[in-house]
């Protein structure tokens, strides 16, 4: 996936995901909004690799998703377990799964090749970068393989591994040889599930697991988002106010950096359709799960005992389900497809691109033209519900 900066600034979103079929549905403006509401030994320079698989209990259960050895590394210069832990923490656990394959990796090619593998000889990683291009390996992938080893790899003059000007040069030829592609080419249109969510009307008669699905759905759609942030909201950070519901999102987003905010995500009333309407359909859950949910304050739930908050895997079923159901074809287009659905169709229907940036979070519009803004695969012939929002 590319790296997207946080644009550090309030979400404004129309409550319809009629927003996103219709212009309304990535907000024209961005709204200033303040809600109350991992021993091993080395010798002579050389890694004693019998010690590798020593690990102690608590380096077992927390191998930091595979990155033990860099854990290693740190214990092995002396630096307290309390701190180790913390530089661990710098990495998401996204990255540390990400870097996880190509460490493990790159320790047993050093064990073959019988070489220190965090003061290698230079040739020899990038042989080890190359086999992974030989082998086919994404440009992204490769990159990431870059990344992780200059977790661990650095030169005499301080130089780190992924610094060097030939490693530099390196993935440069690899990018020009295979520059990376979207997923995509096309999206899917996202009409065709706004007809699919307006039969599963009115919200009241909805069973808890169509009423869930439905939430899920409206949610991304509305705001464009990735499924991470709205299985990160929150009762205890939502305030809702007259047609209107916010919510402050404080847990780290893929996005986040340091000195910048996230996002606030503000749902408003869509009234020309409240079948599509995801503020009516989030006071309907909000009233449905209260008594469901005891002191779980995450807003999604299960709708089955004991109703705990769910998983991101149960998040991105509830999507593919809906998405299947609605006539999406979820052999090609996967869950997180709705980024791209909603912003392209917004983007289609003339809003302006300040308010899809700021809305998707994204701080370059490269990011957008590049990864999410598609062709969209057919017309709807569904015309009711489409707004005429502000098009500047």
């Amino acid at each position: 996936m590319p790296s997207e900066d946080c644009a550090g600034s309030s979400v404004s979103v129309h409550c319809h995901c009629a927003a996103v079929a219709n212009p309304g549905l990535v907000a024209p403006a961005v709204e200033n909004v303040n809600s109350s509401t991992f021993n091993f030994t080395t010798t002579q320079g050389s890694t004693n690799f019998t010690t590798l698989t020593n690990v102690t209990p608590f380096e077992e259960e927390n191998d930091y998703g595979g990155m033990s050895s860099v854990w290693q590394t740190f214990r092995s210069q002396g630096i307290p377990e309390a701190a180790c832990k913390l530089i661990m923490d710098s990495w998401r656990l996204g990255t540390r799964k990400q870097y996880s394959t190509y460490l493990r990796r790159w320790i047993n090619f050093c064990g073959q090749q019988q070489i220190d593998f965090l003061q290698p000889p230079l040739e020899l990683a990038l042989t080890f970068l190359t086999n992974l291009f030989t082998e086919g390996l994404s440009y992204s992938a490769l990159n990431t393989a870059r990344s992780a080893l200059s977790s661990l790899i650095s030169f005499e003059d301080g130089t780190k591994f992924g610094s060097h000007p030939l490693v530099i040069r390196l993935l440069k030829g690899m990018y020009h040889n295979r520059p990376p592609k979207p997923r995509y080419s096309t999206i899917w249109n996202v009409d065709t599930v706004l007809s699919y969510l307006k039969g599963l009307a009115p919200v009241s008669n909805l069973s808890l697991k169509e009423l869930s699905l439905k939430l899920t759905m409206l949610l991304l759609l509305v705001t464009g988002q990735r499924g991470q942030t709205i299985h990160l909201l929150n009762l205890d950070n939502m305030t809702i106010l007259d047609n209107q519901c916010i919510f402050t999102i404080s847990g780290l987003l893929k996005q986040s950096r340091q000195g910048k905010s996230n996002p606030l995500i503000v749902l408003k009333a869509f009234k020309q359709d409240v079948r599509i309407c995801v503020f009516a359909t989030l006071l309907e859950y909000i009233a449905r799960t209260n008594d469901l949910r005891h002191s779980e304050r995450f807003l999604l739930i299960s709708y089955i005992k004991p109703h705990k908050r769910i998983s991101r895997d149960t998040l991105t079923r509830w999507v593919s389900v809906t998405m299947e159901k609605a006539g999406i074809d979820i052999s090609r287009f996967k869950p997180h497809s709705t980024r791209a659905a909603s912003t392209s169709k917004a983007k289609q229907n003339s809003v302006n691109l300040e308010g899809i940036l700021s809305t998707a979070g994204w701080s370059s519009a490269r990011t957008f033209a590049l990864f999410y803004d598609k062709p969209i695969l057919e017309q709807s012939h569904f015309s009711d519900g489409v707004l005429n929002g502000n098009k500047d």
